[in-house]
């Protein structure tokens, strides 16, 4: 489980990376900052929601 889940952040890693070089520094580094921030809280409040329902 521990090396998974570096594997999956490495990969998201390499694939910013790779976006950095076509596109500009600022919105690529902001871009993954503030969506894995919101995606975490938002996901498990999501599940709870829709089963709830």
């Amino acid at each position: 489980t521990l090396p998974a889940s570096v594997g999956t952040k490495s990969g998201v890693f390499v694939v910013t990376s790779t976006s950095t070089t076509s596109k500009p520094s600022t919105t690529t580094a902001s871009t993954p900052m503030p969506t894995d921030s919101p995606l975490e809280p938002t996901r498990k409040p999501v599940p709870k929601d829709k089963r709830g329902s």
